[in-house]
């Protein structure tokens, strides 16, 4: 009786470690399989001059670079006005150098140019790229053309 006792006591054990390990290896392939997100890096390089680095950015996403002077309560959102659009790069650029002129101060942040809003236009084309309640950039050109739309 008590051989059948410690054999059942081994067998759980056994299959509890199991599991653990199995639990342990699936958690540990998941994790390294995932991607880092992308992050910005900086870099003087000259004078007045900065390189910018997307790391970790998709060779598919379009990035725009971004800049403020100070950080405040009215730089936490892009559509406080705070933020100004400093660079709008190609598809699959992640480096960016950039002339810093005559500014002391200031912070960058890089975003997903391709559609900033979610709205399926993309941000070059929408007349107000972070607000998905506003469509398609179009002008109108009434003098001394027709009145004919463009976009």
């Amino acid at each position: 009786m008590k051989s059948q006792q410690k054999w059942a006591r081994a067998a759980r054990a056994l299959g509890t470690g199991s599991l653990i390990a199995g639990l342990t290896v699936m958690v540990a392939w998941r994790v390294s399989s995932q991607s880092s997100p992308p992050a910005l890096s900086i870099a003087l390089t000259g004078t007045n001059e900065v390189t910018l680095t997307v790391n970790n950015g998709v060779a598919t996403n379009l990035y725009e670079i971004w800049w403020t002077e100070f950080l405040d309560t009215n730089a936490l959102t892009l559509t406080s006005g705070a933020w100004t659009d400093v660079y709008s790069g190609t598809t699959g650029q992640t480096n960016f150098v950039l002339d810093l002129g005559d500014t002391i101060t200031g912070f960058f942040r890089a975003i997903n140019g391709n559609d900033l809003d979610n709205d399926g236009i993309p941000n070059w084309e929408d007349a107000r790229p972070w607000d998905p309640t506003v469509g398609i950039l179009s002008v109108t050109i009434e003098s001394p053309a027709n009145g004919a739309n463009v976009r």
